[in-house]
């Protein structure tokens, strides 16, 4: 769990361990982070925009995903599925191979010609 106050709609973390007249104090005990004025976080969503809200022991970070970075994760998604065996891989008697993308046509162009040939 983590711990933080809300300062200027930044989160500042609660260091660990906590310090007290020079002692150390290791805890995980959330009464004893709220006393010393930092309250769990708690992060919900993902995504690249982050908005803050606050009861009295709680700190809320909502992410919420921009359309750039949908964007951007959509097409890293895309473009992992194009190199992986799903799209590369065919089988030939039983045999399973792989090709990539800048080869398939080609082989697709000489199975052609063969089978026009007979």
């Amino acid at each position: 769990m983590k711990y933080g106050k809300l300062i200027n709609n930044m989160i500042e973390y609660a260091p660990y361990p906590l310090i007290e007249d020079g002692a150390a104090i290791y805890t995980h005990n959330a009464q004893t982070y709220l006393k010393y004025g930092y309250k769990k976080i708690i992060s919900r969503g993902v995504g690249d925009k982050v908005t803050y809200s606050e009861t009295e022991d709680t700190i809320y970070e909502d992410r919420n995903i921009t359309l750039a970075l949908a964007i951007e994760n959509k097409l890293n998604e895309i473009e992992a599925y194009d190199t992986s065996n799903e799209v590369n891989s065919f089988t030939i008697n039983g045999v399973e191979t792989w090709i990539d993308g800048i080869r398939r046509p080609q082989l697709k162009n000489s199975v052609a010609v063969f089978k026009n040939k007979g």
